[in-house]
């Protein structure tokens, strides 16, 4: 599942990458058909597999247990890449320095990684 990245990267992209994501955006339908497949697959297997092949992604029990609770929900899929493909078509190609500076002055920005 790639297409997450896509709003963070989308601006100023390796070529490769950049490539990839604009032949993904292109095929909103397929990309979502082909992600709700592999959800059905993984909803198909036992929890504690899915929980086995995410263990080296996520390590903390917590996180990955709503990882793992997501990935084997195949409207999930629907419901996050048609959002975010609808981000990805209206995100401008350059950054907007000043608007990010007033954003960030006006309100704190925090980062989660897991």
């Amino acid at each position: 599942m790639f297409l997450f990245l896509m709003p963070f990267i989308r601006m100023d992209a390796p070529a490769a990458q950049q490539t990839i994501l604009n032949l993904a955006a292109s095929h909103p339908g397929l990309i979502i058909r082909w992600h709700e497949a592999i959800m059905r697959v993984l909803k198909s297997l036992p929890r504690s597999v899915v929980d086995r092949l995410m263990r080296g992604t996520i390590r903390e029990q917590a996180g990955r247990d709503v990882a793992v609770d997501l990935v084997r929900q195949p409207k999930f899929a629907r419901n996050f890449f048609q959002l975010g493909l609808e981000e990805v078509r209206i995100l401008p190609q350059t950054y907007d320095v000043s608007g990010l500076q007033i954003l960030g002055e006006q309100c704190s920005v925090h980062i989660l990684n897991a």
